[in-house]
């Protein structure tokens, strides 16, 4: 049922009417949830009343300020925006539940873009054991569809998994042009985990991120595109520093450096998986068991390849740059240190700029230069954006 309104109908004996119709909703800092429209000349005050009063395919327009709530789309396919951008936007969880959460099948035109997401703690959800944890500390999105852009995931801390940003079961994610940093989770993906469902991550910093396994980065049960990452800095416990994954995925044109584990300090792949690998620098990594660059173990479903990328400088006492465990790997037009290669693959220092400074631009002296594999699998677009 509805009120006269039109809206969703309220509880209570006087329900919240409005008069303001519009397919765009503003909120400001300095706005009403009482006596406000949400039109522009008279804002709500929360960015939930912008999303309650909206109906599927409107806009949500946040003003710049600090606002300290916990936003549920509620089924709204609605976009939310904020005006001046991720440094002046900021949502503050008050350590009280996801900042976000779209876990109410909401479809693909649903966005969030341009906020610092800050200080939450995520929802709970009966894990593998029977227990309750915490997934989504940043942005929980579960049987839902989400497109995330332009956002700061910082500072959110869960007890299970997905410490930022976590897509549990979930439709498909997409996440472009953000930064997730200095987020924790107690199990997977310190900084990112995406479970089920289609996903892709492109031009995204995950930086000095922690978990158990994936410290910066999980993958499971779901198809990836991983496109242009910035991954390093980040700490698990035990398996994949950089990023730990169960799942197919494309990692192309990405750096992933200075991560540690104890088993794959950069990457960890791991079981029912042929990942592929493009275009990337996987280097200066540490394990400190295994597989300072890349582990992987039990890659049934077919090998794992590694195209035009550089695997350098990582370190470990069993398997610096690689550690299998009986697994097949292709390895094409490739540098790799220490590594029985064959005709098309070296083993020659990189030459970087400035290894340490972490300025992976190649020098004139680099060995990489014009040895690359021409291919169609070559992406069209650098790291850098450049053709």
């Amino acid at each position: 049922s509805t009120d006269s309104d039109g809206s969703r109908a309220d509880m209570g004996a006087f329900p919240y009417l409005n008069s303001y119709s519009g397919s765009d909703w503003y909120v400001d800092i300095d706005g009403n949830d009482i006596i406000g429209t949400g039109e522009l000349s008279n804002p709500f005050a929360s960015i939930q009343a912008g999303i309650n009063f909206s109906s599927d395919h409107d806009s949500v327009f946040v003003g710049p300020g600090t606002y300290l709530e916990n936003v549920n789309y509620r089924g709204h396919s609605v976009s939310v925006k904020g005006i001046e951008g991720a440094n002046n936007t900021i949502v503050d969880g008050n350590v009280s539940g996801p900042v976000f959460s779209a876990n109410s099948g909401e479809d693909t035109t649903t966005s969030l873009e341009g906020f610092t997401i800050q200080n939450g703690t995520g929802t709970y959800v009966y894990i593998n054991d029977g227990n309750l944890g915490t997934i989504g500390g940043g942005i929980f999105v579960n049987n839902a569809n989400l497109s995330v852009s332009s956002c700061i995931v910082t500072n959110n801390h869960v007890t299970y998994s997905g410490g930022g940003i976590g897509a549990y079961q979930n439709q498909s994610i997409e996440i472009h042009d953000c930064e997730v940093l200095n987020n924790t989770a107690g199990q997977d993906g310190g900084g990112v985990l995406l479970h089920g469902g289609l996903s892709e991550i492109i031009n995204t910093d995950i930086v000095e991120n922690s978990a158990r396994n994936g410290g910066g980065l999980t993958i499971s049960g779901t198809v990836s595109e991983l496109n242009r990452l910035n991954i390093h800095g980040n700490t698990a416990s035990s398996q994949g520093g950089g990023l730990f994954s169960s799942s197919n995925y494309v990692l192309s044109n990405s750096l992933i450096f200075n991560n540690l584990a104890e088993y794959g300090g950069g990457i960890k792949n791991h079981y029912h998986l042929n990942p592929t690998i493009i275009n990337s620098n996987i280097v200066k990594n540490e394990a400190s068991e295994s597989g300072g660059g890349i582990s992987y173990s039990g890659l049934i479903d077919g090998p794992q390849t590694i195209i035009n990328s550089i695997v350098y400088y990582n370190t470990s006492p069993l398997g610096a740059q690689f550690h299998s465990d009986d697994s097949d790997m292709t390895l094409l037009n490739s540098i790799v240190q220490d590594w029985d290669l064959t005709d098309s693959n070296i083993d020659l220092d990189p030459r970087f700029i400035n290894l340490a400074e972490n300025d992976f631009h190649l020098s004139d002296l680099s060995p990489a230069l014009g040895a690359g594999l021409d291919t169609l699998m070559v992406p069209l677009l650098d790291y850098e954006g450049n053709v």
